[in-house]
């Protein structure tokens, strides 16, 4: 078995006051179904025919879960699993609170995964990008992508990493008036994700304009301590 890289992203330790200190997060490749299963135990030489190598693959995963279900451990070649309670208990009463009681599954890797994750070559890549990204700005009275909008009217905002989060005054979403230099605050935020922005545009004069966000949103959920910002690269327009 050739040797397997795992591929590291640094992201800022906000949580952290001392300087220069990062997290590590690993950059997936992929995600892997049964149906890919499937398909590389074939590569690998299997005669079963793929639906059949599926079907034992979902067999399996509902058996699985039905034991765990009844109370059983699980020990595989991958991992072995058990059942906990959560919260705590009065011995007189012998009474189950499902607000406070709660039963959780527990995971653990096998000695052969340790292993192989031992063997792993480690690789750090550098600094994530955790800058947000305008992809696509969608005027949503004309249906205009990407040039047209509509002043007074809702502005769909497609990206990434473009949830407007913090306490600093310089977070928001911006025109920029190319002419006039004059920067304008859109201050009503319909819809506010991570990969979506709704907003209500302002009372815009006619003139081009560029399309900026400001946010301290970061992947991880959390603040960043500084501001990040991105801009359109495409200029919108109003008539």
């Amino acid at each position: 078995m050739s040797m397997k890289e795992i591929s590291l992203l640094l992201y800022p330790n906000n949580i952290s006051n001392q300087k220069n200190d990062y997290y590590a997060q690993v950059r997936y490749v992929g995600t892997i179904t049964n149906k890919d299963i499937a398909d590389l135990m074939i590569a690998e030489g299997s005669e079963y025919h793929k639906e059949s190598i599926i079907d034992i693959l979902t067999r399996c995963d509902r058996i699985k879960m039905e034991k765990l279900a009844e109370g059983y451990k699980i020990n595989t070649e991958l991992f072995q699993s058990h059942l906990s309670v959560k919260g705590h208990f009065n011995a007189a009463s012998n009474g189950i609170d499902p607000e406070e009681h709660q039963i959780k599954l527990k995971f653990s890797a096998s000695k052969r995964m340790r292993e192989l994750l031992a063997k792993s070559k480690v690789r750090i890549l550098g600094l994530a990008n955790t800058k947000p990204k305008i992809g696509r700005v969608i005027d949503l009275t004309t249906k205009s992508e990407n040039g047209l909008i509509t002043p007074e009217q809702v502005l769909q905002i497609e990206g990434k990493r473009l949830k407007i989060r913090g306490d600093d005054s310089s977070v928001g979403v911006y025109l920029l008036n190319q002419k006039s230099n004059e920067r304008i605050k859109c201050k009503q935020v319909i819809g506010n994700e991570p990969q979506k922005l709704l907003i209500l545009l302002p009372d815009l004069q006619a003139g081009e304009y560029l399309l900026e966000v400001y946010t301290q949103f970061a992947m991880n959920r959390k603040l960043i301590n500084t501001t990040v910002s991105t801009s359109f690269h495409l200029p919108l327009y109003v008539k």
